[in-house]
């Protein structure tokens, strides 16, 4: 559910989709079209008062943006953390109230070809966004 609300929140930026188009995926990318818009929902936890078990929770995201050029894949970072950060509201189930940006840091990664192309490489460029995002559902 959580997931639903991240991809429609990136995908609402007109700055965003006019970079990707509606190329964002979550956990893996086995593509080949720059750039990309990767997340990751990694932790999840339930924020609970004495009383009893609330429908309110703590998640771990995290945000890759890739291209083959760097200076795309920082300007694509840039559009996602004006998207994201801070950013509130609710997507059916899910009531978002709070998007905080942990960290920013930076990837390379290296792609070997296939086929006729094996022996060619190329270098892509990532820029790593981390959240804490606190949300409640109604289901």
């Amino acid at each position: 559910m959580l997931q639903k609300w991240i991809v429609d929140s990136i995908l609402s930026s007109g700055q965003v989709t006019a970079l990707v188009g509606t190329n964002v995926t979550p956990d893996v990318y086995a593509g080949d079209t720059y750039p990309v818009v990767i997340y990751t929902v990694s932790s999840i936890e339930p924020i609970n008062t004495m009383a009893s078990a609330a429908n309110f929770f703590s998640a771990d995201v995290t945000v890759e943006c890739w291209s083959d050029s760097y200076a795309e894949a920082i300007d694509l970072a840039s559009k996602v953390n004006t998207t994201l950060e801070y950013k509130t509201g609710d997507n059916g189930p899910v009531t978002v109230s709070a998007t905080t940006l942990e960290s920013w840091s930076s990837s390379t990664d290296q792609l070997i070809g296939s086929g006729n192309n094996y022996n060619e490489s190329s270098i892509i460029y990532g820029q790593i966004l981390t959240y804490t995002m606190w949300y409640n559902t109604t289901v």
